[in-house]
């Protein structure tokens, strides 16, 4: 390690230590508090201090069991310690209390990210139903092309570009899922509208095309 990235790290954490002392002790001394408990919990998090925060973050739920921000950030902290097949429940819980597109659609990643992607089917839905959205209904497009259902597939990724007409991967995806189909000639057509778009994507549509 360089002499400037020690000095660095030692100044970061002569600035953190009395924040993370200060904040402790605000909980012990009042620990019903729910501000106190809040910010000692995202202290945690943003320092990647996962474990802890999710002391802290349960230590809310019991405070305040029926916020479904609480479950949310709970949820949020699993996923970013890469634990998917635990945020699924606090996702639910959060969802349960607050129905809202964004949560529908974590929940749907969280159980793609575990490869359950049947699962994710039924909350992406959910999603889109509450708000049409990109990155909903381009998940749910991949996420069908993945289980070989070639025409929902293709279905969504229509939708995609009906909201981001330039949206590249969708328009590569139409032009794959004609050919899953069994559809040259609109993917040929597809080709040229890609072709606009990126050359380069377009490239590989006309490999699979002609190959």
């Amino acid at each position: 390690m360089l002499a400037q990235d020690r000095l660095r790290i030692t100044r970061a954490r002569i600035q953190i230590e009395p924040q993370l002392v200060a904040l402790k002790q605000a909980v012990e001394e009042r620990p019903n508090d729910v501000l106190a408990v809040a910010k000692l919990a995202d202290y945690y998090y943003v320092m990647g201090k996962f474990e802890d925060a999710e002391t802290y973050y349960k230590k809310l739920i019991e405070l305040r069991p029926d916020d479904y921000q609480v479950y949310n950030l709970l949820a949020i902290n699993y996923v970013e310690a890469g634990r998917f097949e635990e945020a699924i429940e606090p996702y639910k819980k959060a969802v349960r209390l607050k129905p809202h597109h964004v949560l529908y659609y974590s929940l749907a990643r969280a159980y793609l990210s575990l490869g359950r992607n049947e699962e994710a089917i039924e909350p992406l839905k959910k999603s889109i139903q509450m708000k049409s959205t990109v990155f909903a209904h381009y998940e749910l497009g991949v996420t069908y092309r993945v289980l070989g259902r070639h025409q929902e597939a293709l279905d969504e990724f229509r939708s995609v570009i009906e909201l981001e007409p330039r949206h590249v991967d969708a328009n590569l995806k139409i032009g794959l899922e004609y050919l899953s189909l069994g559809n040259k000639q609109a993917a040929v057509q597809q080709y040229q509208i890609l072709k606009e778009l990126d050359p380069e994507q377009a490239q590989e549509l006309y490999d699979a095309i002609y190959r």
